[in-house]
C-alpha cells in the first residue's frame, strides 16, 4: 500500500506541474482517501481540506458535498466528534441546495453516528431514521428503475424477435 501512496503522490506532483486543476483535485482525493485506509487520518484530512480549497475554486457544489463527508468522516476518526459533525451538518445543507438525495442520507447517518458517540442518542436516532428512509427510498427508485430497464431490454428483443420472424415488416 505504501507503493500506492507512491504512485499517488507522483500522480499529484505530475497534474500539478501540468496546471490540471480536475486532475490535482482527482489526485488529491484518491490520495487522501489511501492514506485514510492506511489509517493515516491526519495526512488524509489534510489532503481533504486541501481538495476541499479547490473544488470550492471550481465552484463544484456536488464535489464540495463529498469532500465534506470525507473530511467528517476523517475528524471523527482522529477523535474530533464535534468537529466532523460541523462537517457532516455542511454538507447535508450542500446536499439539499442541490438535491443529492444519497448524499443528503450519508450526512445524516454520518452526524448520527457522531451524535451518538457524544452521548447524544435522541439526535443520534433521530438522524439516523431520517437517514434510513432516504436510503429506502433510493433503493425502491433504483429497483423501479431496474425493472423499467428490463422492461425496455424485453420489448426491444420481443420487437427484434418480430422484426425478424416478419422479414423486417412491422406487424
Amino acid at each position: 500500500m505504501r507503493q500506492a501512496i507512491e504512485c499517488r503522490e507522483a500522480h499529484l506532483k505530475l497534474v500539478r506541474n501540468m496546471g490540471d486543476r480536475y486532475g490535482e483535485g482527482d489526485a488529491l482525493g484518491s490520495l487522501g482517501h489511501a492514506l485514510a485506509r492506511l489509517g493515516d487520518a491526519r495526512r488524509a484530512l489534510e489532503c481533504y481540506q486541501e481538495l476541499l480549497n479547490l473544488v470550492r475554486d471550481l465552484h463544484d457544489r456536488p464535489g464540495e458535498a463529498m469532500v465534506l463527508g470525507s473530511i467528517g468522516r476523517a475528524r471523527a476518526r482522529l477523535g474530533e466528534t464535534r468537529l466532523a459533525i460541523e462537517s457532516h451538518s455542511e454538507q447535508l445543507r450542500i446536499a439539499r441546495e442541490i438535491g443529492d438525495r444519497h448524499t443528503e442520507g450519508s450526512a445524516l447517518w454520518n452526524t448520527s453516528l457522531a451524535l451518538d458517540k457524544l452521548g447524544n442518542r435522541l439526535q443520534a436516532i433521530t438522524h439516523a431514521e431520517a437517514a434510513r428512509r432516504i436510503f429506502e427510498e433510493n433503493r425502491r427508485r433504483r429497483m423501479r428503475q431496474g425493472a423499467e430497464a428490463t422492461v425496455r431490454v424485453d420489448s426491444d428483443r420481443k420487437q427484434s424477435e418480430l422484426s425478424k420472424n416478419t422479414g423486417g415488416l412491422d406487424a
